[in-house]
């Protein structure tokens, strides 16, 4: 039985990043969300 199970990574640097920068959390977002509807199963961000 597989579990379509999905792992996504988002670093402390990262959010870091957003936090200080608009643009760069809504490409983050973006790309989370593309993810998330996607049929991938890693992510590191």
């Amino acid at each position: 039985m597989e579990r379509n199970i999905k792992c996504l990574v988002l670093w402390e640097c990262t959010i870091r990043k957003m936090q200080k920068d608009p643009a760069v959390m809504q490409k983050v977002v973006t790309c989370c969300e593309e993810f998330l509807h996607s049929e991938e199963r890693s992510l590191e961000i």
